[in-house]
């Protein structure tokens, strides 16, 4: 079985790969999404980035000539980050209101993708296919996108060093350093909507939300430090990716789809561990 699998690197290299980069830079984005607890809304966020993308299937349905297919992933980007900017929670507010924000994103998302697709051909396929993880579709352009995009976001969060933490992890520190808390907030809140835009095309909603939750929820569970936490996250994306691959390349699955199960019994397993620890 294993010998198989290397043998398909020839055809899938691609798709290996870019679902390895693509899990890397989710689960860094994580780290926002679990710091600031904005969990919700960042399934809004993909929600958003889901409607953008059937947009473009239903004007490419009637303005055909225009190709905006070829401006999937961009459009879909564009619609996370528009989401950010109008929907995001800035330091002060109250997580009440960002979870109203949130809900009302999700619906109203959700229901302008459904809408839109009535009007497409084989329009709730293509919806389906956002909804649950394809992969197979990667190609070297979106492997040198989202390399590109991961490096970017390892240099600045390289640059801001303790303080993005600090904001993060103890806002009223960081105010009382004199931090730009809220630009720091809408620029974390961009990068999490890039994120999402740029996975949700071709790896589909699931495998998203996926890799940017569940490797921070182990790592919570298996670390008390906060620097072994950031750390860990990388390192539990990449133990989980390839097993998936093999899986899923074994027993004929989605890779997206068997990605995300084996993150779930990770969880689990660690969950276990964890109150394990504190038994004992």
């Amino acid at each position: 079985m294993i010998s198989d699998f290397l043998s398909s690197f020839d055809l899938f290299l691609f798709t290996y790969l870019s679902g390895w980069i693509l899990a890397l830079l989710l689960s860094v984005a994580g780290i926002v999404v679990v710091g600031r607890s904005q969990i919700f809304m960042s399934l809004a966020l993909g929600q958003s980035s889901a409607a953008g993308i059937t947009l473009v299937l239903f004007l490419n349905e009637w303005l055909g000539p225009l190709h905006l297919h070829a401006w999937t992933d961009l459009i879909a980007v564009g619609a996370a980050t528009l989401a950010v900017v109008l929907m995001a929670p800035r330091g002060r507010e109250s997580t009440r209101g960002t979870d109203t924000g949130s809900a009302f994103l999700f619906i109203a998302a959700g229901s302008v993708t459904l809408l839109l697709a009535r009007y497409v051909s084989h329009g709730m396929e293509e919806v389906q296919k956002l909804m649950i993880s394809t992969l197979l579709a990667s190609n070297l352009y979106d492997l040198l996108v989202y390399t590109a995009a991961f490096a970017s976001i390892l240099l600045f969060f390289s640059l801001s060093g303790r303080r993005i933490f600090l904001i993060l992890f103890d806002e009223t520190a960081a105010r009382a350093q004199g931090l730009p808390v809220d630009r720091y907030y809408l620029v974390l809140h961009l990068i999490v909507g890039l994120c999402i835009g740029l996975a949700i095309s071709k790896a589909g909603l699931l495998f998203t939300f996926a890799c940017l939750v569940l490797p921070a929820f182990i790592a919570r569970n298996l670390f008390l430090s906060l620097v072994a936490f950031c750390l860990a996250l990388p390192f539990i994306a990449t133990f989980a990716i390839w097993p998936g691959f093999f899986l899923a390349h074994s027993f004929d699955h989605a890779p997206g789809q068997m990605i995300a199960f084996v993150l779930s019994v990770f969880f689990v397993f660690s969950t276990l561990v964890r109150r394990f620890i504190q038994r004992a």
